[in-house]
């Protein structure tokens, strides 16, 4: 749990899909020692904190998306992201301004 800690620290420059492959494996851990635990509840919060925008499209789809703790629509801002980073608002460097957001089934895109 500490290793996590640190592999999740800001000041560390770490890639997201070390922090994301490094919490797969203490969430399979932890869920191993507990009984009836959903890895991606157990997941949750640590999912949050990674970019999933700056992890190779290839890495997302082949890596993230097969394991199913990542929602879907998460996936799908970080793809759009990586197209576009005018369509999506929210994301650290991207110029879509909120006033032109609008609510579709997938959050945090505008026109």
């Amino acid at each position: 749990e500490h290793v996590l800690q640190l592999v999740f620290a800001r000041d560390l420059d770490i890639d997201e899909i070390v922090k994301f492959n490094a919490a797969i494996r203490w969430g399979e851990s932890f869920c191993a020692k507990q009984e009836e635990r959903d890895l991606k509840t157990v997941l949750q919060q640590l999912v949050n904190k990674i970019q999933f925008h700056l992890i190779k499209p290839r890495e997302l789809i082949q890596v993230v998306y097969p394991t199913g703790v990542v929602p879907d629509h998460k996936l799908i801002v970080a793809l759009a992201f990586q197209a576009d980073p005018r369509s999506v608002e929210g994301i650290k460097g991207s110029p879509c301004p909120r006033a032109h957001s609008v609510t579709l089934r997938y959050p945090n895109f505008c026109l």
